[in-house]
């Protein structure tokens, strides 16, 4: 026999080079679908969209994904994670077929979880509790049953314990088949099949679920994501792999210091660590206070790991600090001038209804995107919001604009990141402005994904995630003054220019209509050399 094309049987753990012919000669496999998803099983070659256990979606090409979304996992991890997602796909289509009741019928039970059989015995208890409740005799007015037929109530109790107890001579069958020999001494116990997930992703999915609680915003449920990816990256530094769902490996306080040492060797920016690190926290003290099954981290340890963390984000103080600094001088150097800023309004509002014309003239998708480019960046400009407020507007809220006073009209963004504080995000627009906003509506039946919800989509129906290239091609294409700048840019451009030339009220009054209480310490850049010098 050829080892090297060995491959290893799901139902009996053995390795046979002809797993077609062990299956159907040993295991009396008939079912060719049945037959076919066990092979897949052995020999891992799923050429199915998968999804991904971390982010829970479906991917075309996992691997790839894990590679490129998830460059913190080893390559150990990212193969078991790639493994569980084939093995998941498989024991899905196992279960859509048994509940298709196939015939022939099956013969392997891969498919079938501790919690089916639990419910499986509890209804066929249920049913013989029913039949020996019932009357014992039947009526004398009644006429007898045939004998060829289970009429009686002894028979139908004797025929319902016969199904229960064929049921379970089937299910010991099945966990025989799938019985594995005996490992030998100091050898790791090989992954069951029925375990999709390791155990700390279902720690990580718990949390998740804690963590979002009642929030239904699709900005909480992206910070919920970030929140759990950045802890998850961490504690996976910190144990060089994915852990167990004990945790125990945490124990050693050295682990964290090793942690935050290859973040910085990574090239992280120091704010960039110190949020991961509040996360971690975050992470340790619900640990802490829930105290989930199977972690082995006692009160002591956790309150320990906590004070640790604590005393590495007063260690990076300092560098947050200067990295702060930094970026204000990065922002002064770049700042987008007064000028500039005025000049791409006024451009952006007479070269709108060009746009409009030259999309509904061609009908093709970059004649679409270079309009929402323009569109997006003029709303940027003029309102000083973030660009995701601006790609959260949806159609409905165009049509329930507000026309306030004279050729001025209000469009109000339930969703964004600051609703809890300023509520709805404001976006004023002149009359023709808004004409051109509402006109364009007309021709979205035109393109693949029209019928969506969003007002900026894409051929899929979601958000459009090229506003960014597209207002940087409308910047050149105009004729502004490169290089383009980003929104950021503009939102900083904005930020800055109102604190040195505003009052200190009126100042405080952009930044609340930008929806952001701290657009001073975040966007604005530094003082002039001017003021500085005096």
């Amino acid at each position: 026999m050829n080892s090297e094309i060995e491959q290893k049987c799901p139902m009996c753990s053995l390795c046979y080079a002809a797993m077609r012919q062990h299956l159907m000669k040993a295991h009396k496999v008939c079912n060719r679908v049945e037959l076919r998803l066990i092979l897949k099983a052995s020999n891992g070659r799923v050429a199915e969209p998968l999804i991904c256990t971390i982010c829970n979606e479906k991917k075309v090409r996992l691997d790839k994904h894990l590679l490129s979304s998830h460059k913190y996992l080893t390559s150990a991890s990212r193969a078991d994670l790639f493994r569980c997602s084939k093995k998941e796909w498989v024991l899905g289509q196992l279960r859509l077929l048994r509940a298709s009741n196939p015939s022939p019928p099956m013969v392997s039970y891969l498919d079938i979880r501790p919690e089916d059989l639990a419910r499986e015995d509890q209804e066929v208890a249920r049913t013989v509790s029913l039949l020996s409740a019932a009357p014992s005799a039947a009526p004398a007015a009644e006429p007898a049953a045939p004998a060829t037929q289970p009429a009686c109530h002894g028979c139908r109790i004797r025929e319902a314990e016969n199904a229960k107890l064929r049921g379970t001579v089937a299910i010991l069958m099945g966990r025989e088949r799938m019985h594995r020999p005996p490992r030998r001494r100091f050898q790791r116990a090989e992954e069951d099949l029925c375990m999709a997930k390791p155990g700390f992703e279902e720690l990580m999915d718990l949390f998740y679920e804690r963590e979002l609680g009642a929030k239904s915003g699709l900005k909480d449920q992206d910070n919920c994501k970030q929140r759990v990816a950045n802890i998850r990256e961490f504690v996976i530094l910190c144990c060089d792999g994915v852990p167990q769902k004990s945790l125990t490996a945490l124990k050693e306080e050295r682990r964290l210091t090793v942690a935050v040492g290859k973040l910085k060797e990574k090239g992280l920016a120091p704010t960039t660590i110190k949020k991961k690190m509040v996360d971690v926290t975050v992470f340790f003290k619900w640990l802490k206070r829930a105290s989930p099954v199977r972690v082995r981290l006692s009160q002591k340890v956790l309150g320990c790991l906590i004070d640790q963390i604590r005393k590495h984000q007063k260690d990076l103080a300092r560098d947050v600090v200067r990295h702060q600094q930094r970026v204000r001088r990065r922002k002064t150097a770049n700042l987008l001038k007064a000028a500039d800023h005025s000049q791409f309004i006024d451009l952006a509002s007479r070269k709108l209804p060009l746009y409009l014309s030259r999309l509904e003239k061609s009908l093709e998708d970059r004649d679409l995107q270079m309009f929402f480019g323009l569109l997006a960046g003029l709303m940027v400009t003029t309102s000083g919001h973030r660009i995701n407020t601006i790609r959260n507007l949806t159609v409905q809220e165009v049509e329930e604009a507000v026309h306030v006073w004279g050729d001025t009209y209000i469009l109000y963004i339930k969703s964004h990141k600051t609703r809890g504080t300023f509520g709805d995000a404001k976006v004023a627009l002149q009359a023709e402005e808004y004409g051109v906003m509402v006109k364009a509506m007309e021709s979205r039946d035109c393109f693949p994904g029209g019928m969506s919800n969003h007002y900026f989509f894409n051929q899929s129906g979601k958000q459009s995630r090229t506003l960014l290239a597209a207002f940087q091609a409308v910047w050149k294409e105009i004729g502004m003054k490169e290089p383009a700048p980003s929104f950021v840019g503009m939102r900083s451009s904005m930020a800055t220019h109102a604190h040195r030339a505003l009052p200190a009220e009126a100042a405080t009054a952009v930044s609340e209509a930008m929806c952001h209480c701290t657009a001073a310490r975040f966007y604005a850049a530094n003082h002039s050399p001017e003021k500085t010098s005096n």
